[in-house]
């Protein structure tokens, strides 16, 4: 069998191995190696497969991610600390996929949007900084961050995928925004882990997916 020919072989797995471990986390509860290991596979296959259909930046993103992933399935503000800065840089190169197929002007009509992100922002950052304790400034700096992607996904020009990054962008931006809820202001609601990881997962696919599309 040629390499080309084992392609689609090679795709179904790593999307099966991707959808497997996003269940396998979903349902595992407790704190344990293996368990951090399906939530790190889960977008971590999506890396692989990025790279493998040569998008190498998308990949950085989703490796990012996962590696974030791996973090904060972790116990200890050392292991939030890093998680945090690695979904801090995923959230500048998923920007910078943005940026790089041009942007809208700001006197667009859906730049209006762009308000909307950054006043969401200003008002996270310092309503979770302040229960933050020692991790403050790092959480100020990170919600920027991922209100600097949102804005990019908000700016992107309408195009193929760009509904679906859109989306995507959206979706990551809730699952941190409830994280930031949970942890910082100790708000708990059922179901709430499973909305997190959800609304995160399906973000990354549907990134994953238009910026496969956009090509």
């Amino acid at each position: 069998m040629s390499d080309v020919a084992a392609f689609p072989i090679i795709f179904t797995l790593l999307a099966v191995l991707s959808a497997s471990s996003a269940l396998c986390f979903t349902f595992w509860s407790g704190e344990s190696w293996p368990r951090s290991l399906c939530k790190t596979l889960a977008v971590g296959a999506l890396c692989v497969w990025a790279y493998a259909v040569g998008h190498p930046v998308l990949a950085l993103a989703l490796g990012l991610s996962a590696l974030g992933d791996l973090a904060l399935s972790r116990p200890g503000d050392r292991a939030f600390l890093i998680g945090m800065l690695a979904f801090a840089l995923g959230h500048l190169t998923y920007f910078g996929l943005f940026y790089s197929g041009g942007l809208v002007e700001l006197g667009s009509p859906q730049s209006v949007l762009v308000v909307g992100v950054a006043a969401a922002a200003l008002w996270l950052g310092p309503v979770f900084a302040r229960k933050a304790g020692a991790l403050a400034i790092p959480v100020l700096i990170y919600v920027a961050i991922i209100g600097l992607m949102g804005a990019g996904a908000v700016l992107q020009p309408s195009g193929a995928g760009q509904t679906i990054t859109l989306a995507g962008a959206l979706l990551f931006m809730m699952s941190d925004a409830f994280i930031g809820q949970e942890r910082f202001l100790q708000h708990h609601w059922p179901v709430q882990s499973h909305a997190i990881w959800g609304f995160y997962y399906l973000g990354q696919v549907a990134l994953f997916v238009g910026f496969i599309w956009i090509g």
